[in-house]
């Protein structure tokens, strides 16, 4: 059986780092079953003033997915070094994968006040909202 030590981050990053497909697979179900719908109410509250609730849900969904692809690639370096709980390391990852999404509909849609109201509170809040975590 799968344990939370493993959700450990430098005990994660072992896991990521080697050739065992079945303890990769396990790990990210724990990721999933541990941080992704925190990951989803932290994005709406943090967002809470966001005019499009349901865009801003789906887009955290993608991010998140994203957020864990990026990290697992991170970790086949194996000279990246990390730093924090791996909560705050996914969702710093997350995080990063949102506004990139959103910065590019951003240049697919010019007219998009959701994301320019969006984009302010990034501006405002990423410092803030990264050491909260």
């Amino acid at each position: 059986m799968f344990c939370e030590e493993c959700l450990q981050t430098n005990n994660a990053i072992q896991i990521l780092q080697g050739s065992d497909a079945k303890k990769i697979q396990q790990l990210f179900c724990w990721i999933y079953k541990t941080y992704y719908q925190s990951f989803l109410h932290w994005i709406l509250y943090k967002f809470s003033g966001f005019t499009y609730q349901d865009k801003l849900l789906e887009d955290a969904k993608d991010a998140f997915q994203n957020g864990l692809i990026a990290f697992f690639i991170k970790t086949q370096k194996n000279d990246f070094k990390f730093k924090g709980s791996l909560k705050s390391i996914i969702f710093s990852f997350g995080l990063l994968q949102l506004q990139a999404l959103l910065k590019k509909e951003k240049c697919i849609d010019h007219e998009g006040e959701h994301i320019y109201d969006l984009d302010k509170m990034f501006v405002n809040n990423m410092d803030d909202d990264l050491s909260a975590i």
